[in-house]
């Protein structure tokens, strides 16, 4: 498992590249009407680092939160 993850962002559709080191929780996002390409995609989740600092993306918490059990598995 790569320590580097890609995701999506919510607002700007742009490309994001995650340090996994440098995730500290992830929150699923409950809104259901962020809007319907999100809601087509299973959702998206707030990713949050140990800076303080979070992003949204649009990818499905379960998703994210397996990304972040096989980095720290494999480290």
């Amino acid at each position: 498992m790569t320590a580097l993850q890609t995701y999506t962002t919510v607002n700007t559709n742009s490309s994001l590249t995650v340090s996994m080191t440098a995730v500290s929780h992830v929150i699923e996002n409950k809104n259901k009407y962020v809007n319907d390409d999100d809601a087509n995609n299973n959702g998206t989740t707030w990713i949050h680092f140990h800076s303080g600092k979070s992003v949204h993306v649009r990818e499905h918490f379960s998703n994210i939160k397996e990304d972040l059990n096989d980095f720290y598995n494999s480290h």
